[in-house]
């Protein structure tokens, strides 16, 4: 990329990050809560043995719900990637790798009695182990967030269209290896880059859309929600290389509904609530599933009556609240570290600055 179009890519970075533009916020609140309802769901059908009717809900955010995420999780990279390597990687790396660790050991030992119990000792150690190379559980996310991130500064002076080609190609041609790692980097690398190297054009597009009268963004969120309830009717949202196609419409989709549930000055209460979550996303992601894990073997031990499918949306509800209420009891104690990173944990500055202080909303 041609030196001065990074600088201006890093000055609209900034600028969208000093001014917290509100749709992003939302895009980002809306995502993780179709992440944590996607779990919820799968893990409430594990327990009970049946798919329920959330299952077509979370079928039907497949096609836009992670690409959206890694898009607006590169959205802003263009204002550090620029900077040196220690600096960068305390920012875009060292940032997840250290709260990956600290959450895989609370999630690995709230699971290890009953892991100990399925799969004995020696497997327990060996998944332990493996979790250092193939991302555990639900954190992957995070972890694959540094990986992208490095490989974005290494190929910073590639041309933008040989790496978006190449990324496009290996998201469509590479096939299936069964490590985890590898499979989901090719599949998700694309959507990251698109939202680190196209960024003015993504930010363009939504201020276009804040000129819009409310009722054509209405029709043409209708219009997209049945052009993709069609695709996953017939399959073609599945299909290699036209499912890129609905990814694309979907990210579209997503940035133009945020847009109008959060322009003028009051917004919405659904479009404070998306900012909320989407300004504590990462904050979220980590701790939903202790909360959520707890609610769903309540309620199907309990066996009240509630059908798989409000179990999922109650076990979702416990996970969101829970990790946010968790994140405000301990902010102001010693526990802080949980959701702050540390400065014992901060990787020394060059040319006598300080480390960057570590901020919980990088992503």
């Amino acid at each position: 990329m041609p030196h001065n179009d990074q600088v201006t890519m890093q000055h609209a970075g900034r600028n969208e990050r000093a001014g917290r533009n509100a749709w992003v916020d939302a895009a980002k609140g809306l995502c993780i809560i179709l992440v944590v309802l996607f779990h919820s769901t799968l893990g409430v059908e594990k327990d009970l043995g049946y798919t329920t009717w959330m299952n077509t809900v979370i079928e039907w955010a497949k096609p836009f719900r992670m690409p959206d995420f890694f898009m607006i999780s590169g959205l802003f990279l263009s204002a550090r990637i620029a900077r040196p390597w220690v600096q960068y990687l305390d920012a875009k790396v060292w940032h997840f790798a250290y709260f990956y660790v600290l959450w895989f050991h609370i999630h690995f030992g709230l699971r290890l009695k009953t892991l100990i119990g399925d799969v004995g000792v020696d497997e327990a150690i060996k998944q332990y182990l493996e979790a250092y190379i193939d991302p555990f559980g639900s954190l992957w996310f995070i972890y694959l967030l540094a990986v992208f991130c490095i490989v974005a500064k290494l190929v910073q002076r590639v041309p933008v269209p040989v790496v978006t080609a190449i990324a496009l190609a290996a998201h469509v041609l590479v096939p299936q290896t069964n490590v985890f790692l590898i499979d989901e980097f090719f599949a998700r690398f694309v959507f990251f880059y698109v939202g680190y190297a196209y960024a003015p054009l993504i930010l363009a597009y939504a201020e276009q859309l804040k000129r819009l009268p409310i009722q054509v963004l209405v029709g043409m969120l209708g219009l997209w929600a049945l052009f993709n309830t069609l695709g996953l009717v017939t399959g073609l949202a599945s299909v290699p290389v036209i499912e890129l196609v609905f990814a694309g419409l979907g990210i579209a989709a997503v940035i133009m509904f945020c847009v109008a549930i959060t322009r003028g000055a009051a917004g919405t209460m659904l479009g404070d609530a998306l900012i909320y979550c989407g300004r504590n996303s990462i904050v979220i992601y980590l701790a939903f599933t202790i909360f959520m894990a707890i609610t769903r073997t309540i309620l199907v031990k309990m066996n009240l009556g509630f059908d798989g499918g409000m179990m999922a949306i109650a076990s979702a509800t416990a996970g969101l609240f829970g990790a946010l209420i968790l994140h405000a009891l301990v902010r102001n104690t010693p526990l802080k570290f949980l959701f702050v990173r540390p400065a014992l944990f901060q990787l020394g500055g060059t040319a006598g600055r300080p480390a960057l202080a570590a901020r919980f909303d990088q992503a």
